[in-house]
């Protein structure tokens, strides 16, 4: 596990790339979710996953956040093997947004993507590439049709 006194420190980017994937494979149960799969994501890469349902997508996503650990293969986010780094030290680097969460309130996509940090670095402005920089459009949970400034 990384000491903790590192974890304070905002990540710097990592030669390679920021994600990379190598030989994931998950058994769920009786079920091989995912058998090999190997991916590479470079600085200010986007990336889309997909698939039909039970196609492995959300494993995909939970195995590289660190929440579920892989039968085999190795996850490194900018460099670091997943599996040794420390929840507070992958928060820092790692952010998901689910995609049916409802939200009650109107927040900013800034504050959405704040929420998911550890710690959070509200006002820091420090983000990893240009391209990862939320706007400041508010949204309304996925069933809302208006913005904030609509009567």
């Amino acid at each position: 596990m990384t000491d903790d006194t590192t974890d304070t420190a905002i990540p710097t980017p990592a030669a390679g790339p920021v994600l990379s994937i190598d030989g994931l494979s998950v058994t769920l149960g009786e079920t091989d979710v995912l058998d090999g799969v190997s991916l590479d994501v470079d600085t200010g890469e986007l990336v889309g996953l997909v698939g039909p349902n039970g196609a492995g997508k959300t494993t995909l996503l939970r195995t590289a956040r660190g929440t579920l650990s892989p039968d085999s293969g190795q996850v490194w986010v900018a460099g670091d093997s997943v599996g040794d780094l420390s929840a507070k030290a992958l928060g820092r680097r790692v952010a998901t947004v689910p995609q049916d969460t409802a939200v009650s309130f109107a927040f900013t996509v800034r504050e959405i993507v704040e929420m998911g940090r550890t710690p959070t670095s509200r006002g820091s402005g420090r983000w990893a590439t240009p391209t990862t920089r939320p706007s400041n459009a508010r949204w309304n949970g996925p069933t809302s049709t208006s913005s904030p400034s609509d009567p």
